[in-house]
């Protein structure tokens, strides 16, 4: 994990994570950092070794009703890789209780429209932390691949500098670049 995201996995309750498939690396890395309440769900998932995982099979936009995953969760981690799928799920549900996210976007599936509709969204409720900025999916194409987002709510002066920082770092870099 990067530095950041290791210290935001480190003050959760909780990761959720939508889209496993066979590849549970990430949420093992997760709870070797944490060991909070992990919950994951995919329409097929792996069995993990791990037994303090609850893994539940289904369709997460259809068969899981949003309130049920939420219900009684503060300070949660929410892991994205629903093949397309992340914009009918996100989209649809008031996310306040979410802190962070880290979720591939794909688009290739959704195309332009939906790219700008679903980071508009998600912008409603978190700041990029990654260097991102909300152009970097409406007027690029192809945007970012991974997205990494924290909740407006948790942005303490610390973590608004190391966001601050991220986007400088990004323009200086883009500046070098043109001089080459």
């Amino acid at each position: 994990f990067p530095v950041t995201i290791e210290l935001d996995v480190k003050r959760t309750n909780s990761l959720i994570g939508f889209g496993v498939g066979y590849d549970l690396s990430f949420e093992e890395d997760f709870y070797k950092i944490n060991s909070c309440e992990v919950n994951l769900y995919d329409r097929e998932v792996y069995t993990s070794a791990n037994k303090d995982f609850n893994i539940v099979k289904g369709y997460v936009i259809d068969d899981i009703p949003i309130t049920e995953i939420f219900a009684n969760k503060n300070k949660v981690f929410l892991k994205c890789d629903i093949e397309g799928a992340e914009y009918d799920f996100l989209i649809a549900n008031n996310l306040d209780k979410v802190d962070f996210i880290s979720m591939e976007l794909h688009y290739n599936y959704l195309g332009v429209e939906k790219v700008g509709n679903l980071m508009k969204h998600l912008y409603n409720y978190f700041e990029f932390y990654d260097g991102s900025e909300l152009n970097d999916f409406i007027d690029s194409w192809p945007p970012p691949a991974i997205v990494n987002l924290v909740n407006r709510n948790l942005l303490t002066p610390k973590l608004k500098f190391f966001v601050f920082f991220k986007k400088f770092a990004k323009e200086v870099y883009k500046i070098r670049n043109i001089f080459r």
